[in-house]
């Protein structure tokens, strides 16, 4: 089941309910919940004790080796269902809504029983669905009333179940076969026939962010993640007052409403937030409300809110510490401009960026969300001397941009402008992708909508140590996720888009390929002809970086990096540990290997950074090695030099291998080596004399 991973995730140590899995045994989670771990599984169903099936599923838990801790009969629409069922942490109902005459009314009834994540699980139909026995074109989130079917949409709908051996009474077969057709309490029938619109809106009204969703029966079903965000009075709580609670006046304050919300998550940035809320409220041409969402900070955060509170423009909201994502969502949930934007507490605007975007928004209806080009700029805010453009990006910038993005991402939130109902169609931030979320959401609201590239740095981005981005590990895992997600849900488009990314690889592996004999043709030529001015020669590591082999983890952890030590600014490899980097030298001559090491010094202050490890390994011997701690050492704060002789060897040529691991665990443990060369006198490559001319001799 698609479904058994998010519960596997979530459900340890919490509460666990299956609300309707008992028919056939065939959709209940209990066991699957059990054995991760959940700390109460509970079985709910409308079947009385006394059938059969209930049986089969206490069989079905003994041959699994779990119990089921309890067990309660309950029909998901009486009055008293919360008042039978309790409450959970994590709630899994699956093919029941399809069933019931009030969806919505449903939903919100399991709603009153969640306490954190619900996982629904129902039939679905694609929005135009064609097979030979006619068409059905679905206006987008709307949902077929099946008894008001005609007969060529009952005709057409019978195809697509019976295609994989299913079928429906009310559908495929009459209700009178075995029931008394349709009436308000009868379940056995199908009601409805959903679009995942329709079913992501539902969980929407009833108080529910859609994080996530899976496809099974071959696409005539699909299972829904969703995570509670609103809280009602769960008892009293009826469909109706659910609804009222969604669709309240946005506008029944006396403050007009905004034309973009500016959205600034701040967690201990307070010595850049300030320069981040001007250059939201400095916003020219155009009304915004800038709302801050302070992370559980714990520097001066709440002080430099404190100064802007009286600015009627100006909201704030302060939560425990939830992450980026989750902070991000929490000021979409106080947002009301009909534009939104996403401004991280360490970047700023330019004040007509706001402008700019809206008015091609506004000229454009068909785009659904702009984002422009970006200014880097250093700690201290001032523009770095080595600027790159999104621009330059060799993909598709406008348009329908989904196949481009999936090769990679290309541009950073606080480029972007979005427009609300995008949003709300797509849902918000996914607060289990991390670093990743943003370009999650841009992946999924690409695939719903065309975007448009503006030429203009309206955005700065800082670039500095404490950077969510440069945690490796982190953003290689949440990226794998976070294309998982978007083959499951839009996989037409992600083969489009992976079918580009070989055409480019091709293309980047062809043009290495000749740009690595160029080089080692310019390699070969010019050491020799400045060895007989000198007479010696030199090998450099960085200049021949993309000559390394990463021979232990992964491409992504080595890299160059600018970096800046007693105002010294230089560049540097950056090998991420674990990882283990081999160099073949051009000689076997005698020589000597230099380099300079250390940790990165935007590291040194962290309380999780720590120990690091550096080798050298020269001809499959270990040459060097070290431990350095910066956070712990202040003696270690600086470059540490490494001078190892090499004596020349009988035949071929030298290894050099560069090794660096973590002592404990791998965060923030920014290795460094600075000048890595070899150095030998010999002007000719060296070889061990062929045996007839050793007999000569």
């Amino acid at each position: 089941m698609p479904c058994n991973p998010w519960i596997k995730q979530y459900v340890k140590g919490k509460s666990f309910v299956d609300v309707g899995g008992l028919w056939n045994t065939v959709n209940e989670r209990v066991s699957v919940a059990a054995k991760a771990g959940a700390a109460e599984v509970t079985m709910i169903d409308g079947m009385e004790k006394e059938n059969d099936w209930w049986g089969k599923f206490y069989d079905r838990c003994k041959q699994a080796g779990v119990a089921c801790g309890k067990s309660i009969v309950a029909n998901v629409d009486e009055p008293e269902f919360y008042q039978k069922a309790g409450t959970y942490d994590v709630v899994h109902c699956s093919g029941i809504i399809y069933h019931c005459p009030n969806p919505l009314y449903s939903v919100s009834q399991l709603a009153k029983i969640t306490n954190e994540h619900l996982i629904l699980g129902t039939t679905r139909m694609p929005d135009t669905l064609t097979n030979k026995r006619g068409t059905i074109k679905m206006e987008p989130g709307s949902a077929l009333f099946v008894p008001a079917l005609n007969e060529t949409q009952r005709a057409v709908l019978g195809e697509f179940l019976e295609e994989v051996g299913g079928f429906a009474y009310g559908i495929t077969r009459p209700t009178e076969w075995e029931f008394k057709g349709y009436n308000l309490k009868n379940y056995d029938p199908w009601w409805y026939m959903f679009t995942d619109r329709h079913i992501e809106n539902l969980l929407n009204v009833c108080g529910f962010e859609v994080l996530d969703s899976a496809s099974a029966w071959e696409g005539r079903s699909k299972y829904f993640l969703s995570k509670k965000v609103k809280v009602t009075n769960a008892p009293e709580a009826t469909a109706k007052e659910v609804i009222n609670l969604h669709s309240s006046n946005r506008n029944g304050n006396a403050k007009p409403t905004p034309r973009v919300s500016i959205i600034i998550p701040a967690y201990n940035q307070a010595r850049f937030l300030r320069q981040a809320i001007e250059s939201a409220l400095g916003q020219t041409q155009i009304s915004v409300e800038v709302i801050v969402v302070n992370d559980g900070s714990t520097d001066e955060t709440p002080e430099v809110i404190a100064a802007y509170q009286s600015d009627p423009r100006f909201k704030s909201v302060t939560q425990a510490n939830a992450g980026l994502p989750a902070a991000r969502n929490r000021g979409l949930a106080e947002a009301t401009g009909e534009y939104l934007c996403f401004l991280d507490s360490d970047d700023f605007y330019t004040p007509d960026k706001c402008a700019k975007q809206a008015a091609i928004l506004d000229a454009k209806p068909e785009i659904g969300f702009v984002y422009c080009d970006i200014t880097t700029v250093d700690e201290a805010g001032n523009p770095k001397p080595e600027q790159s453009s999104i621009g330059q990006n060799q993909r598709t910038l406008s348009g329908e941009i989904f196949p481009a993005l999936i090769m990679a991402g290309y541009f950073p939130p606080h480029t972007v402008m979005i427009r609300r109902k995008i949003l709300e169609a797509v849902g918000n931030f996914d607060p289990t992708l991390g670093g990743n979320a943003d370009y999650d959401l841009w992946l999924r609201a690409s695939a719903r909508c065309k975007a448009e590239y503006q030429d203009e740095k309206l955005a700065a981005y800082r670039d500095w140590g404490n950077s969510m981005s440069k945690n490796l590990d982190h953003m290689d895992e949440t990226r794998c996720r976070t294309l998982q997600k978007a083959a499951r849900l839009h996989p037409e488009l992600a083969g489009d888009g992976l079918n580009r990314l070989q055409k480019a690889t091709g293309q980047l592996f062809r043009a290495n390929q000749q740009l690595n004999r160029e080089l080692f043709q310019t390699m070969t030529r010019v050491p020799a002809a400045s060895a007989r001015k000198r007479g010696d020669q030199n090998y450099s590591l960085l200049m021949n970086l993309p000559m390394g082999q990463v021979t232990q983890g992964k491409p992504e952890q080595s890299a160059l990096w600018d970096v800046v030590m007693n105002g010294q600014p230089s560049k540097a490899l950056l090998l991420q540990p674990p990882v283990e980097l081999s160099f073949e030298m051009p000689t076997n001559a005698a020589g000597v290997f230099t380099a300079e090491i250390t940790i990165h010094p935007d590291a040194w202050e962290k309380p999780e950074a720590g120990a690091c490890e550096f080798q050298v390994q020269i001809d499959r011997r270990l040459a060097f090695a070290i431990v350095i701690d910066p956070t712990k050492a202040p003696a270690d704060r600086c470059w540490h030099p490494v001078q190892i002789d090499v004596p020349k060897i009988a035949g071929g040529k030298h290894q050099i291998v560069l090794r660096t691991r973590s002592i404990g665990r791998p965060d923030y443990r920014w290795a460094l080596w600075r000048n890595p060369q070899f150095a030998w006198k010999s002007v000719t490559l060296e070889t061990a004399p062929t045996p007839s001319a050793a007999a000569q001799n």
